[in-house]
């Protein structure tokens, strides 16, 4: 899909006439020219976004759900925008209740992270998840929510010091959406706003915070991440899956642990776009292959493929 040029900014309809439900397929598309495209469910109007494909993702299959029945070129990046300033991170830091002294470089040693969307459900885990941070005596580590969604909501303005980095959908999302975790992890990377401490702590929304991480933060080095046992760690199955759908380091074992995932940050920067193609290609895999979905139902891959 190409722009003809910066003045094309129309919705572009893919409908083939304005009030039919019928609409012109694509398999997939490969973005030009602009560094991305914004798709709706639509055949007129943009307030039904479905999700956003990216000049950097190369070329991006298309599903028959969501439906997409119209898209507009996006001709500056979403991702070139700062969205986290330095005085947001400063004030969390003061808003901790053991009032830690500032770290001497003005970047903590560690950013705790999470994933998630802008609805009720997560707000309150948000919110929980904020709190335990506050109150946990982190010794130095920031905090930042990773929200999924095709703009940012209003809860940054409302919490102070709640950091937000925020990210469009990626087309899988709307059929999968723990796929938002590495997909928002990798744009993070790519924008202004990619982290400078040294250790990512990756936890999820409902997890609440109790002690400082520090403990955990300082064993980590490049090539030594830690993780906790998932409930298919030592599963054999899960192995063969790797070996069946790899396509390099086919000899290596998989570690096979969730959340926290403690990783030094040139790690992560190079896990996470990795780790967002291998499960997609999982899911294909399951959805086209039902002897695949057979093998290796028991791993849950409906809802844990990405972990």
């Amino acid at each position: 899909v190409v722009a003809s040029g910066p003045e094309d900014q129309e919705l572009h309809s893919l409908c083939t006439a304005p009030s039919s439900h019928a609409k012109l397929q694509f398999g997939s598309m490969r973005v030009v020219n602009v560094p991305e495209v914004d798709l709706y469910a639509s055949c007129s109007r943009d307030d039904y976004y479905v999700a956003s494909m990216f000049s950097s993702e190369g070329c991006v299959r298309n599903y028959n759900y969501p439906s997409t029945k119209s898209l507009r070129f996006v001709h500056e990046s979403s991702l070139a925008r700062k969205q986290i300033p330095q005085s947001v991170l400063a004030e969390q830091w003061r808003m901790q209740d053991h009032k830690p002294p500032p770290p001497p470089s003005g970047v903590a040693k560690a950013r705790i992270v999470f994933s998630c969307e802008s609805a009720e459900y997560f707000g309150y885990q948000v919110w929980a998840n904020y709190y335990g941070y506050l109150t946990s005596g982190q010794r130095s580590a920031a905090w930042t929510r990773l929200l999924t969604a095709g703009r940012r909501d209003d809860l940054p303005e409302a919490v102070p010091g709640l950091a937000t980095f925020q990210a469009k959908r990626t087309v899988y999302s709307r059929r999968y959406s723990p796929i938002n975790k590495p997909d928002v992890i990798t744009k993070w990377f790519q924008s202004p706003d990619r982290p400078r401490e040294e250790v990512i702590a990756v936890i999820d929304p409902d997890n609440w915070l109790l002690k400082d991480i520090s403990q955990y933060v300082d064993r980590v080095r490049p090539g030594q991440a830690l993780g906790e046992p998932a409930y298919y760690h030592g599963s054999k199955s899960a192995q063969r899956m790797w070996r069946e759908v790899c396509e390099a380091n086919c000899d290596r074992d998989m570690d096979l642990v969730g959340v926290p995932y403690i990783v030094h940050r040139d790690d992560l920067g190079l896990i996470a776009p990795l780790w967002r193609h291998y499960t997609i290609l999982i899911k294909n895999r399951a959805e086209s292959d039902p002897a695949f979905k057979s093998r290796y139902g028991h791993l849950d891959l409906a809802w844990a493929a990405e972990m």
